[in-house]
């Protein structure tokens, strides 16, 4: 894989062209989250939800959990992430966030100083539903992505379904609507779209 990413690096090179990297996570695209972390908060002092003591959204090359952690922060806010790997680490890993953060951060020309508060956001990175990696669907995954479709949501096992998975995990200590799930697949139902064609 990183002879492929190379060869992309260099082709874009000689020909003048711009990469989009794994998972098109860059500081500029980690903006839009930021944004998202503020409609949040927005949402929140509207009345429309409480604030949540931790969010669970899938982990792979880091934008928007990136994102969230600065706009969480940026906002003021006491709500944690809870990062669930979804790739192998390799791939998903703090360092790597780390950095993203820092670099979204020079984008947005905040002080340095406000990376520490960023990262302290992050509850934990929960490698508990990875299986053997990307496209391994362990069977608690699989159940969870039919919990959700069950409730009108349609989530997708490699990514969303093994945040989700984490998330029930957790319900149990948190019954009273602390934690917010945070969908990052496309929620137009295939199966639907499929049976309209007929």
């Amino acid at each position: 894989m990183l002879g492929v990413v190379l060869q992309a690096y260099w082709i874009g090179w000689r020909k003048h062209g711009y990469v989009v990297p794994l998972g098109a996570s860059t500081p500029l695209a980690t903006v839009g989250y930021v944004q998202a972390a503020l409609e949040l908060q927005e949402q929140i002092s509207a009345g429309l939800l409480p604030e949540p003591r931790s969010i669970y959204l899938p982990f792979a090359t880091g934008g928007s959990v990136a994102g969230l952690l600065i706009g969480l922060t940026l906002a003021g806010m006491a709500t944690r992430v809870v990062a669930v790997q979804t790739v192998d680490g390799i791939i998903a890993n703090q360092k790597r966030l780390e950095r993203l953060v820092k670099k979204t951060l020079a984008v947005l020309g905040a002080d340095g100083g406000l990376f520490h508060r960023c990262m302290n956001q992050l509850d934990f990175i929960d490698r508990q539903n990875l299986g053997s990696g990307y496209r391994d669907v362990p069977p608690k995954v699989a159940a969870a992505v039919v919990t959700a479709r069950q409730h009108g949501l349609h989530l997708e096992p490699v990514f969303s379904g093994k945040a989700f998975a984490a998330l029930l995990d957790a319900l149990p200590k948190f019954p009273n609507g602390e934690l917010l799930f945070w969908n990052t697949h496309d929620q137009h139902d295939p199966v639907a779209k499929s049976e309209d064609k007929k």
